[in-house]
């Protein structure tokens, strides 16, 4: 069987932000845990690379309730950005997927974190080739998701969201920056400030 050409998978990657019904908790779980909680358990079962694991046994004993991950969430952000840069494929769709989750827990105030997340999506995907292309539409989708999130808190500019990513909108390589003007486009496509759309078609 001929291996699909790398542009071609390419072409195939699915930008849109992940539906919240993927993330979202029951009543149990909404009253006794967190997003966070409920994804490294998910993939757990899933996921059994070094580098997975080895966030997974620092973050899980830090998120069992939404004030004990607020309390620690330096020390899992810290965790959770590092596996993401190392770029380690078989790790990175369920970090990402930690990502969007802790995002999810921790609402409008992500957006401190909201910088270095894309400076981390974009250092692990400087060797975009060398992945495969369902991890680079993980990277993507994460992207999307959590710029859609940020949006909707309404505690977030869309300049602001517009200035975390411009790096990444304007990197080098062709594909990416395709890529990642198609997932923060949801999330612009929300706003009805012509400037900011014409800013984005730049």
């Amino acid at each position: 069987m001929c291996r699909q050409p790398v542009a071609d998978q390419l072409t195939a990657i699915n930008t849109a932000p992940y539906p919240d019904s993927a993330f979202d908790l029951n009543v149990r779980q909404q009253a006794f845990g967190t997003c966070l909680q409920h994804a490294l358990l998910h993939w757990q079962e899933l996921c059994c690379s070094n580098d997975f694991n080895s966030f997974a046994a620092k973050a899980s004993i830090r998120c069992l309730s939404l004030p004990q991950l607020i309390l620690h969430k330096k020390e899992v952000m810290g965790a959770l950005l590092n596996g993401i840069r190392s770029g380690k494929c078989y790790s990175l769709e369920a970090l990402f997927h930690c990502l969007v989750a802790i995002a999810k827990d921790l609402g409008a105030s992500f957006v401190t974190y909201f910088p270095l997340s894309v400076e981390a999506i974009t250092c692990c995907l400087e060797g975009t080739m060398e992945l495969d292309a369902n991890h680079v539409e993980s990277a993507f989708r994460c992207l999307a998701t959590l710029c859609t999130l940020l949006w909707r808190s309404g505690k977030v500019t869309m300049l602001h969201i517009l200035e975390c990513t411009r790096h990444i909108r304007n990197h080098p390589k062709q594909h990416v920056r395709k890529l990642a003007a198609q997932a923060v486009a949801p999330a612009v496509r929300s706003s009805t400030n012509e400037i900011i759309l014409a800013s984005v078609r730049n």
